[in-house]
């Protein structure tokens, strides 16, 4: 009877430690592909304002789009967005995955709130021209 209590016992100790393990795995899993999404995202960020500060000071605007390095903004922020969500489907336990949702989400959010303040300052400095 000893014996099999033992046997018992080592058996749900081998158990317990493959569990812990296995969400080891998956949560560093979830975190690579959380990091990678997180770097995408500023690298898209930040050549979609290298870009527009180079068409700012470039005299034909409309010449930088014929090149693929035009893609280069946002096919990344797409992919950051698709890692996201890929994170947050099959490791819906990672609270890194659920972090970097919101921040998106906020990111997101703020620039839509950005254009409209512009709209409507833009609006609001032609209404006193007269015309």
């Amino acid at each position: 009877m000893e014996n099999k209590d033992r046997f018992l016992e080592q058996k749900k100790a081998i158990e317990e430690q493959k569990t812990y393990q296995e969400q080891y795995a998956r949560k560093k899993a979830a975190n690579k592909l959380c990091t990678i999404s997180s770097i995408l995202h500023v690298v898209g960020i930040i050549t979609f304002i290298l870009a527009i500060s180079l068409a700012g000071n470039n005299k034909e605007f409309y010449e930088l789009f014929k090149y693929p390095l035009a893609l280069v903004p946002y096919t990344t922020y797409i992919a950051s967005w698709v890692l996201m969500i890929i994170a947050r489907v099959r490791f819906k336990e990672s609270v890194f995955a659920k972090i970097l949702m919101w921040v998106y989400i906020g990111l997101v959010t703020l620039a839509i709130l950005a254009i409209i303040a512009f709209i409507a300052w833009c609006m609001a400095s032609c209404s006193g021209m007269p015309g």
